[in-house]
C-alpha cells in the first residue's frame, strides 16, 4: 500500500509538473501572440503613416503645380499688356517724330523762302546800284560829248586826240566794267557755293542730332519701362497685402456688426416682413409689364433724364429710422434687374445674405422730347452705419463692380424707387 500511494504521489507531482508547464506554456504563447499582434499593429501603424505622408506630399505637389500654374497664366497676361503698352508707346513716339520733323520741314521750308527772298532783295539792290553808276556814267559821258564838241570847233586837232584819249578812257572803263561784274559773278557763285555746303553740313547735324535724340530716347524709355515694371511688380504685392488685411479686417468686423445687426434686425422683422411682402409683388409687376411713363409739368431739353413717381418703396425707406444703401453705378432695362441681382448673390453669397434691392426708374428724353425706353438703377440695401455700406462697397470693388454709398433719406426724398424684391428672389 505504501508503493501504491507513492506512485499516486508520484503521479500527482508529475501532473503537478505537466499542469505548470501546461500554464508556462500556455503564458508563453501569449506574450508571443501579444507581441506578434503588437509588431503587426506597428507595422501597420507604420504603412498607414507612410501612406498619409505620401497623400500629403502629392497633394503639396498639386497645390504647387496648381499655383504655378496660375501664375505663369498671371504672368502671360502681364506680358501681353506690357508687350500692348510698349506698342502704344512706340505708335505715340513715331507719330511725336512724325510731327516733329514736319515741323522742322516747315521751319527749313521758311528759313529757304526768306534766304531767298533776302538774296533776290540783295539782287535788285544791287542792279538798281549799277543801274544809278550807268547813268552817272552815261550823264558825264554827255557832258564830255559836249565838252569835246565844243572843243572840236576851235581845235580839230586837239579835239581828235582827246577823242582818242575819250576812246581809251572808255575802252579802260568798259574793261574795268567787265571785270566788275565777273568779281560780282564770281563772288555770288562762290557765296552760293558756301551756301549749299553749310545747308549740307547743317543736314547732316540735324541728321545727327535726330539720331542720337532718338537713341537717347529709346534708352529713356527702356529705363523708365524698367522702373514702371518693377513699380507695378511693388504695386501688386502691397496691393495684395493690403487687400488680404482688408479682407480679414473686414472679415472680423462684419462679424462683430453682423451680431449687433441680427440684435436690431429682429426688432424690425416684423416690419420688414410687411414692406418685403409688398415689394415682392411690385417686382414681379416690373419686370412682366412695361412701365407707367410720367408725364412732367415743363418740358424737357433733348438728352435730360427724368424719374418715374415714387411707388411702394415709400414704405422701406420712410416708416423706417434712416439706414444706409449702396448704389450701383451700372444702368439696367427692366428684364434684366432679377438676372443681374442673382449674379451678385452667386457672387457675393455671404454678403448678400439678408439684404434687399431698391430699383430706381429713370426714363430718357430724345431729341423729339419722347420718351424712350426706362432705364433701373438699384440699390442694395440696408446698412445701420455708413462704414458697413462703404466697406461693403469696397468688397463689391474688388470683385470689379463699380458702387456708391448714399442715405435712405436722400433716396426718400427723390423720386423713382420702386419695389424691394428680396435676396431670395
Amino acid at each position: 500500500m505504501e508503493r501504491v500511494a507513492l506512485a499516486k504521489a508520484e503521479q500527482e507531482r508529475l501532473d503537478k509538473i505537466k499542469l505548470e508547464e501546461e500554464q508556462q506554456l500556455t503564458e508563453k504563447q501569449e506574450m508571443e501572440r501579444v507581441a506578434l499582434a503588437k509588431t503587426e499593429q506597428e507595422r501597420l501603424d507604420k504603412i498607414k503613416l507612410e501612406e498619409e505622408q505620401q497623400l500629403t506630399e502629392k497633394q503639396e505637389m498639386e497645390r504647387v503645380a496648381l499655383a504655378k500654374t496660375e501664375q505663369e497664366r498671371l504672368d502671360k497676361i502681364k506680358l501681353e499688356e506690357e508687350q500692348q503698352l510698349a506698342e502704344k508707346q512706340e505708335t505715340e513716339r513715331i507719330a511725336l517724330a512724325k510731327v516733329e520733323q514736319e515741323r522742322l520741314d516747315k521751319i527749313k521750308l521758311e528759313e529757304e523762302q526768306q534766304l531767298a527772298e533776302k538774296q533776290e532783295m540783295e539782287r535788285v539792290a544791287l542792279a538798281k546800284t549799277e543801274q544809278e553808276r550807268l547813268d552817272k556814267i552815261k550823264l558825264e559821258e554827255e557832258q564830255q560829248l559836249a565838252e569835246k564838241q565844243e572843243k572840236e570847233r576851235i581845235a580839230l586837232a586837239k579835239a581828235e586826240q582827246e577823242r582818242l584819249d575819250n576812246i581809251k578812257l572808255e575802252e579802260e572803263q568798259q574793261l574795268a566794267e567787265k571785270q566788275e561784274m565777273e568779281r560780282v559773278a564770281l563772288a555770288k557763285a562762290e557765296q552760293e557755293r558756301l551756301d549749299n555746303i553749310k545747308l549740307e553740313e547743317e543736314q547732316q547735324l540735324a541728321e545727327k542730332q535726330e539720331m542720337e535724340r532718338v537713341a537717347l530716347a529709346e534708352a529713356e524709355q527702356e529705363r523708365l519701362d524698367n522702373i514702371k515694371l518693377e513699380e507695378e511688380q511693388q504695386l501688386a504685392e502691397k496691393q495684395e497685402m493690403e487687400r488680404v488685411a482688408l479682407a480679414k479686417a473686414e472679415q472680423e468686423r462684419l462679424d462683430k456688426i453682423k451680431l449687433e445687426e441680427e440684435r436690431q434686425l429682429a426688432e424690425r422683422q416684423e416690419m420688414e416682413r410687411v414692406a418685403t411682402a409688398k415689394a415682392q409683388q411690385v417686382s414681379s409687376a416690373i419686370l412682366d409689364e412695361v412701365p407707367v411713363k410720367t408725364i412732367t409739368p415743363h418740358p424737357l431739353e433733348s438728352g435730360e433724364k427724368k424719374l418715374g413717381p415714387l411707388e411702394t418703396a415709400q414704405d422701406a425707406v420712410e416708416v423706417q429710422e434712416p439706414f444706409w444703401l449702396v448704389e450701383m453705378s451700372d444702368v439696367y432695362y427692366g428684364d434684366n434687374i432679377a438676372a443681374a441681382w442673382r449674379s451678385l448673390i452667386a457672387q457675393f453669397p455671404a454678403l448678400m445674405k439678408e439684404r434687399i434691392i431698391l430699383p430706381r426708374r429713370v426714363a430718357h428724353i430724345n431729341d423729339a422730347g419722347e420718351e424712350g425706353d426706362f432705364e433701373y438703377k438699384f440699390f442694395i440695401a440696408k446698412f445701420l452705419e455708413k462704414q458697413s455700406a462703404e466697406n461693403f462697397c469696397t468688397i463689391l470693388s474688388a470683385g470689379l463692380q463699380s458702387c456708391s454709398v448714399v442715405s435712405s433719406q436722400s433716396i426718400a426724398n427723390t423720386e423713382g424707387v420702386l419695389s424691394p424684391p428680396t435676396a431670395d428672389n
